[in-house]
């Protein structure tokens, strides 16, 4: 097996880790749903500066 072969399995291995780590269901969704309450909290302080 030359370098480049194993150099390039290592990279699959660590790229489909990361893709299913960072980009499975779960984890865009709680991304989505933190993204979500921070815009929520964002808003509620720009209408009424008071809740801060």
């Amino acid at each position: 097996m030359s370098v480049d072969s194993v150099w390039r399995q290592q990279l699959r291995h660590t790229g489909r880790g990361r893709v299913e780590t960072y980009f499975s269901w779960d984890c865009i969704a709680s991304q989505l749903s933190q993204l979500y309450t921070q815009l929520l909290e964002q808003s509620a302080l720009e209408l009424d500066p008071a809740i801060a």
